[in-house]
């Protein structure tokens, strides 16, 4: 039996499965925290949803004064 597992094709066999091993945990890492990332972002998305909508008082342009019908709101 041990003949059989010291050829070299199982020897190959066990090393790429041992190189794959912190491959495949560095990836599922990965992937949860793009799942946090997501989340945290869907919560903020959320949030600013459900505030209170605030009026315009100044125009993006700096220094320019805001049309009164453009920016009051909704």
């Amino acid at each position: 039996m041990l003949r059989i597992l010291l050829t070299r094709r199982w020897v190959i066999l066990t090393l790429v499965f041992a190189m794959l091993i912190p491959v495949m945990y560095g990836l599922g890492m990965w992937q949860f925290h793009r799942y946090q990332q997501t989340t945290r972002s869907d919560n903020t998305t959320a949030r600013n949803l459900a505030a209170a909508r605030s009026r315009w008082t100044r125009s993006r342009i700096q220094g320019r004064p805001c049309p009164t019908a453009r920016c009051t709101g909704m």
